[in-house]
């Protein structure tokens, strides 16, 4: 038998013996190797593990109270009926004392109440308009009267001379009521108006307050 085929066998065990993958069992004294070391843990972040408190919610600012337009035309309305009654009064007495005080209340009434609600500059406006607007009225109603009434050139007749009066009192029952209406319906309607800033809301609580005696109860509130 040749030599050469046994060395052939021994170098393939030789080289089988020496590969890393090959010896799988360890004899009994064979040592195991140091395995390798573990990683240390991460250690937990401050304050883990505490229950979260929710983030408190931002607090609303209160909405700022604008200020609105308040109407108190119907006093303007009640000084101006006051008026009216004064002269209803001279007529039924036949005293010219009332009509002169129906006239006082109508002019200066009005401003009086303007007066009374803060607004001094429509106190003056109030009683420009109630002086101005009656006099010019006047004044146009004489001119008319002069120009619808007047025909002939001055007859002395009973008949003229009712005719004429009949027409300057048609002309002054028509103009009359303008005159003092469209005054009084102007102030309470456009210039008996003023801004108002709303103050605090109103809130009342009821309260009990326990005492040796027994309870107290009680209102409290913002006023």
């Amino acid at each position: 038998m040749s030599r050469r085929p046994l060395r052939i066998a021994l170098l393939c065990a030789a080289l089988l013996a020496s590969a890393p993958g090959t010896a799988h069992a360890r004899g009994p004294g064979s040592v195991e190797p140091p395995a390798a070391p573990l990683a240390p843990a991460a250690a937990p972040p401050a304050g883990a593990g505490l229950p979260v408190r929710p983030a408190a919610a931002p607090t609303p600012r209160p909405a700022e109270a604008r200020p609105y337009v308040q109407s108190y035309g119907r006093q303007t309305v009640l000084s101006d009926l006051a008026a009216l009654s004064l002269l209803g009064v001279a007529w039924v007495a036949q005293d010219e004392t009332f009509a002169y005080a129906s006239l006082g209340v109508y002019a200066l009434g009005a401003p009086a109440v303007h007066i009374a609600n803060g607004q001094p500059g429509k106190a003056g406006a109030s009683l420009a308009l109630r002086l101005g607007v009656p006099a010019a009225t006047f004044v146009a109603a004489y001119g008319a009267s002069k120009i619808l009434c007047e025909r002939g050139g001055g007859s002395d007749s009973l008949g003229e001379g009712l005719g004429q009066a009949v027409c300057i009192l048609a002309v002054f029952g028509v103009v009359t009521p303008a005159a003092f209406l469209v005054p009084s319906a102007i102030d309470a309607d456009r210039l008996a108006k003023k801004a108002v800033r709303p103050g605090p809301a109103l809130s009342v609580m009821p309260t009990l307050m326990p005492t040796r005696q027994g309870a107290m109860v009680g209102l409290g509130g913002t006023f």
